[in-house]
């Protein structure tokens, strides 16, 4: 997880995550509602029910549904060859009067309706699709309710597929939850959905994106809502930031009153300077307890990320965050490479235990690039150091993989109980009333099928599984042969199954 002090930070991280590849979900970030794919299938609502209203129609015909390009889009609102001059009704070029243009009359969705001879062949080509998809759809729209209308558009248009293609699955996923709340809603009447949708825009809501799954992405969220969670490794991104620092012009003190910082030739009033300082000292405290939150998240590994400034005796400047651990660290103390042109990990003076700092460059050149710290060099064998320089790693990890100490020694009754159980021995008697094994040798035997992908019209199916219900303790041939046999039966069961 990535934890931040306010959800203004997201945006960077967000990108910089999107452009590396990694999976990622926000909690309560920018807001469910602006991410790009879902305001494109909001904005092809609106133009679902009202096809004239040029702004939605432009963001459905620019998004993924039909991927106009913009010149496309420019030819279809400008490109009829009749301007308006200065709103004087004179359509040749060179009239009198202002020289400002104007569109003509014609709207988006009229010039769908014209020859498309000016666009490009796959422009026109998809515009003519648009106009067929939009005027099916538009005689739905207030007929069915607004769930089956958008699932209608993603279905025609194949949606999910140009947004797996272009962003993976973090963006099929938020389109699958505003499917989910347009059922859950059950309204029929589109601008009834887009109205709500409006509201909660209004007021500021901040609706969740979609949850990822089984948990194998990263979570950006605020400090306050990572509390009473825990994460295996845990980013307090960007503790270098200090705020503002100023003062708002009123402040109310539950003292004092309310309290105006009117300035008379810079110089406040006392009252105000020592409501000023009351309000740092609560936000000061207010700042140790989100650290504290923070901090404490991290199950195995705490990761502190920020920015330093190399001071003129070279120790580092701190701000926000940063300036509060590394005076506990001993970062303030360190002294900072100079030139810095390549990673560089600090030696400071901290024995509260196991802790790395390393510092990076701001940018980094293509000499910079090919640098690889000795720790990375022994982890290459000769072979691929002697190989072209794109084979090596472009700089070391940022952080070390996860990795536990064992003891050096271990109690003998500790020892055993972690240690792996032995393989059971069996041996599976006969029973009269039971001709074929019991019923965990036959699912065993089933799923060592599957889990080799055999099936009973491969050739060798009973001399592969043999030998597995030997181990599982079976002993009389017939019983072997009959379990064996169930086991055909199912697998058979399966193949034929939608599932399979």
């Amino acid at each position: 997880a990535l934890l931040f002090r306010a959800a203004t930070g997201f945006l960077p991280y967000e990108d910089a995550l999107e452009m590396a590849g990694v999976p990622f979900v926000t909690v309560a970030g920018r807001g469910f509602y602006d991410r790009p794919e879902v305001r494109d299938l909001l904005n092809g609502l609106a133009a679902l029910s009202d096809p004239t209203d040029d702004l939605a129609l432009a963001g459905l015909l620019r998004s993924p549904a039909f991927a106009l390009t913009d010149t496309a889009l420019y030819l279809l609102r400008w490109g009829s060859g009749e301007w308006e001059i200065g709103g004087q009704g004179d359509r040749e070029k060179g009239g009198q009067g202002d020289s400002s243009l104007t569109p003509s009359s014609c709207s988006l969705w009229e010039a769908l309706h014209d020859p498309l001879d000016r666009l490009g062949h796959g422009d026109a080509a998809r515009a003519r699709r648009a106009q067929e998809v939009i005027t099916e759809l538009h005689d739905l729209a207030g007929r069915v309710t607004v769930g089956n209308l958008l699932a209608r558009l993603l279905d025609v248009t194949y949606y999910r597929a140009a947004l797996y293609l272009a962003g993976g699955h973090r963006p099929c996923r938020n389109v699958d939850k505003l499917l989910t709340d347009a059922h859950r809603c059950g309204l029929v009447g589109v601008g009834e959905f887009l109205e709500y949708v409006q509201s909660l825009r209004d007021v500021a809501a901040r609706e969740g994106e979609a949850p990822v799954e089984a948990g194998g992405a990263v979570q950006l969220m605020t400090i306050h809502k990572a509390k009473g969670l825990e994460f295996p490794v845990v980013v307090i991104a960007d503790a270098a930031h200090a705020g503002r620092g100023r003062t708002p012009p009123v402040l109310v003190s539950p003292d004092l009153g309310l309290l105006l910082g009117l300035r008379e030739e810079k110089t406040q009033p006392v009252t105000y300077r020592l409501a000023s300082l009351q309000e740092a000292d609560r936000e000061e405290a207010e700042s140790r307890r989100l650290i504290y939150v923070a901090a404490t998240r991290a199950q195995e590994k705490l990761v502190v990320s920020g920015h330093v400034k190399a001071k003129k005796d070279g120790t580092p400047q701190l701000w926000g965050w940063l300036a509060w651990i590394g005076a506990v660290v001993g970062l303030n103390q360190a002294q900072l490479p100079n030139p810095l042109t390549a990673p560089q990990p600090l030696d400071l003076d901290w024995e509260g235990g196991s802790l790395d700092c390393v510092v990076y460059p701001v940018s980094v050149d293509e000499e910079t690039r090919k640098w690889v710290d000795e720790e990375t060099r022994k982890r290459v064998d000769e072979e691929a150091w002697k190989q072209e320089d794109e084979t090596l790693p472009s700089h070391p990890d940022l952080i070390a993989p996860l990795t536990l100490d064992s003891p050096a020694e271990t109690d003998a009754k500790i020892r055993e109980r972690e240690s792996e159980p032995p393989p059971r021995v069996w041996r599976v008697v006969p029973v009269a009333q039971r001709p074929e094994g019991p019923a965990w040798v036959v699912g065993t035997l089933v799923h060592t099928a599957l889990r080799h992908w055999r099936f009973p019209d491969q050739p060798g199916l009973e001399d592969f599984l043999r030998p597995y219900a030997l181990e599982a303790g079976l002993t009389d041939p017939e019983a072997i042969r009959r379990t064996i046999a169930e086991a055909r039966r199912l697998l058979s069961r399966f193949r034929a199954h939608p599932l399979y």
